[in-house]
């Protein structure tokens, strides 16, 4: 996607996750977990780099309180730190929609 890499450091300074042209958009960590996106959809990486939910939602938000907004092809989910799904519902696309406080 143009030549751009992303990766990650740590507050030191020192390298953690190294720049790939894989991840075309990332995230801050919350919670343990990243929301990065790649040409296969959005998904949530751990701080080692490995995928811990796999790519497969159009739209993430980040995790708070132990749940994050995602949105798949046509519905709205709130899902948990190890991919499960707490609840789920018909996604109608909204230009007022908002993530609110996540």
């Amino acid at each position: 996607m143009g030549g751009k890499l992303i990766g990650y450091i740590n507050r030191q300074g020192d390298l953690v996750i190294r720049p790939t042209e894989n991840i075309w958009h990332a995230l801050l960590f919350r919670q343990g977990l990243a929301s990065v996106r790649t040409e296969h959809g959005r998904g949530f990486i751990d701080t080692a780099g490995a995928w811990a939910i796999d790519p497969i939602y159009e739209i993430c938000g980040s995790f708070k309180r132990a749940l994050c907004p995602v949105v798949g092809e046509d519905y709205l989910a709130y899902i948990r730190t190890d991919g499960s799904e707490v609840w789920r519902g018909k996604y109608v696309d909204n230009p007022y929609f908002t993530f609110g406080p996540f």
